[in-house]
């Protein structure tokens, strides 16, 4: 339910998150 949503939201934060730092890490490295 909402509590689910909630959680996959957040999962789904921390993941373009981290996927964000890896992009920028890779064009500052360049």
């Amino acid at each position: 339910g909402l509590v689910m949503k909630e959680l996959r939201g957040k999962a789904d934060g921390g993941t373009v998150s981290a996927i964000l730092k890896k992009e920028i890490q890779n064009i500052l490295n360049q």
